[in-house]
């Protein structure tokens, strides 16, 4: 079985750089994406860019869950009834 090697402190340094920029300033991650590192930096850039990849894969699986389910609800509202509960029952009070 291959062993896989620990990233570097300078890969896992750019990767929560990247992803915690991604978090709070989405605009200025993507623009920094474009941004050329040094030779000497190159595991960084890959962490960084990493991250970036990850935080934008996490937001596009909760968006898409949240798409999905918001559709499927639409969609069978009518055939289970998930509008007004009390509308069409009348309540026998003697």
């Amino acid at each position: 079985m291959e062993e896989l090697n620990a990233p570097s402190q300078e890969f896992l340094e750019g990767f929560n750089k990247g992803y915690v920029l991604r978090e709070h300033k989405p605009e200025l991650a993507l623009s920094l994406r474009q941004t050329k590192f040094p030779d000497n930096q190159k595991d960084f850039q890959t962490g960084f860019l990493g991250g970036i990849e990850q935080k934008e894969a996490e937001l596009r699986k909760v968006k898409s869950k949240g798409f999905s389910f918001g559709k499927l609800r639409e969609q069978y509202k009518d055939e289970l009834n998930l509008g007004d509960t009390a509308k069409g029952k009348d309540i026998d009070r003697e």
